[in-house]
């Protein structure tokens, strides 16, 4: 590694062919011998990226957002539990979509999808804080996908990201509770939907709060299309 300006150290990697996977981490020792190693989160996650020229894909979308569920009580082994938040995201595309590593963001938390997790087209992933009570309290169709991270919304205002492998945006919403955003979604159990995936959905009237109660985890959207779409 070398020193650059600013107090900032840079280290060039090998060479590696297309398509592999590099995984690192810094490792800082002082003067007394002591050591950290930096990993990306707190899940001890190294930092990594994958060898290709072409690693943003635009095709995924967030699709649906449940900040603020039905105050309804799911309990387990652990007692009970009342928040059982989801993101959807959606393969608007004709074409199977490899999200391995992708990153999933809040204000808070950062997380990481695992490896091996390929969105095929018009499928849709689903990222929950509670797996088995979303599973249980809410209708879910056979075979969806979900995967559980210890993260909470904000019932007034949040943004989320979905970064790939590499850390490049693929996309972000920031949502709010009050006008112009739809205001149904605050705890009374509809979540908010896209009303159309091609959307730009940075835009409060691109969403709506959903016809069914609890949304449409890993299902078609409740709200219907608009007679226009909103670019």
């Amino acid at each position: 590694m070398t020193l650059a300006e600013g107090n900032e150290w840079v280290c060039t990697l090998p060479v590696f062919p297309d398509g592999t996977t590099v995984f690192y981490y810094a490792v800082v020792e002082d003067h007394d011998g002591n050591t950290l190693r930096k990993y990306w989160n707190g899940y001890r996650a190294p930092y990594m990226y994958i060898v290709t020229d072409d690693p943003v894909y635009s095709g995924v979308v967030i699709n649906e957002i449940m900040y603020q569920c039905l105050d309804t009580a799911y309990t387990n082994s652990k007692g009970n539990c009342k928040n059982y938040e989801y993101v959807e995201l959606f393969n608007r595309t004709e074409e199977e979509i490899d999200v391995s590593y992708w990153r999933f963001e809040t204000e808070d938390d950062k997380y990481r999808l695992p490896g091996d997790t390929v969105l095929g087209a018009g499928e849709f992933l689903l990222i929950t804080d509670r797996k088995e009570a979303v599973e249980t309290v809410y209708s879910l169709p056979q075979g969806a996908v979900i995967y559980e991270f210890d993260f909470g919304l904000s019932n007034d205002s949040d943004t989320i990201y979905l970064q790939n492998a590499n850390g490049q945006e693929v996309d972000s919403v920031t949502y709010k509770s009050t006008s112009p955003w739809p205001t149904g979604c605050a705890g009374q159990g509809p979540s908010l939907e896209l009303s159309d995936p091609s959307a730009d959905n940075s835009k409060p009237e691109a969403w709506a709060s959903s016809v069914a109660v609890y949304g449409t985890p890993c299902d078609t959207n409740s709200v219907p299309e608009p007679a226009f779409c909103l670019l």
